[in-house]
């Protein structure tokens, strides 16, 4: 190849420096959207580095641009209670689940996440599009968040090595999960999620739109009703309360499965453009 012809080639792409500034991706995160296949594949620059054709991260600016408008019509949703758990109760990674991971290329920009001072923020994901369970009703997932290496079954904290951080990380982040939802959809099974209350409080507090929906467990021993005494308040605080039929036979599964479904018709009742419609 000849020297003008190599430099038309080659004025056209782009190095990673220039490619990490257009596109603020941090590097980590450029080779994990890589190896996804959500970003070109580089190509060889004749100092033995690699770059980026210009016109292939111009067409992935402006496809994240259209997926961000589309987004921007969605609700963020925060999943209070057993609402973002797996359907088996057990840890997250089953058929479903909502429990996210914190970004931690991110947050180890900042500082080391095991490290971080209780002052600190703690740095939660972006929302990433879901549909509730077994539905086509969309959303942008907003929270709780869980870190890498976490090992206290479903708190959403930052590392399994010292519960008193994971527990200050889970507080924190879940506040700012909730800060920026537009609707906090909780689920009660039990009298004891006392969390799960926290969380509802302070969404009302702060003006978000809240979904409480109550298990058939509660009304049945050794609870027998006591969440009309024990859990009214809470009740009171939602915009809607869903309390699940009890249908003979139907499994714990089955009324979590059953909690999507109903929070999905209220959501698409308040956001009709939640819903994917297939032609």
């Amino acid at each position: 190849m000849s020297g003008e012809s190599a430099s038309r080639v080659t004025k056209h792409v782009i190095a990673m420096d220039e490619v990490l500034t257009r596109t603020a991706l941090s590097k980590s995160m450029l080779y994990k959207l890589m190896r996804q296949d959500r970003f070109p594949h580089p190509t060889p620059m004749s100092n033995r580095s690699i770059g980026w054709f210009e016109a292939d991260i111009e067409n992935w600016l402006q496809a994240r641009k259209a997926v961000h408008q589309v987004n921007l019509a969605l609700p963020l949703v925060y999943m209070a209670g057993r609402m973002g758990g797996p359907a088996d109760h057990k840890k997250p990674g089953g058929d479903f689940s909502c429990w996210r991971i914190f970004d931690v290329s991110k947050s180890n920009a900042l500082g080391d996440l095991e490290t971080e001072s209780s002052e600190a923020d703690v740095l939660i994901a972006p929302p990433q599009e879901m549909v509730f369970h077994g539905t086509r009703t969309r959303f942008m997932y907003s929270g709780p968040w869980k870190a890498r290496g976490s090992d206290h079954g479903y708190m959403h904290g930052v590392t399994s090595c010292s519960p008193d951080r994971a527990q200050n990380a889970a507080y924190r982040g879940a506040l700012q999960g909730i800060s920026r939802a537009d609707v906090v959809v909780a689920y009660l099974e039990d009298l004891e999620a006392y969390g799960t209350l926290v969380e509802v409080g302070y969404a009302r507090a702060a003006g978000k739109k809240v979904i409480v929906i109550t298990s058939p467990a509660l009304h049945k021993p050794p609870l027998n009703n006591g969440w009309s005494s024990e859990l009214w308040f809470a009740i009171r605080a939602a915009d809607r309360h869903i309390e699940l039929p009890d249908h003979p036979g139907s499994t714990s599964k089955e009324h979590w499965q059953l909690a999507h479904a109903q929070a999905a018709v209220t959501i698409v009742e308040w956001y009709p453009n939640t819903m994917v419609y297939t032609t």
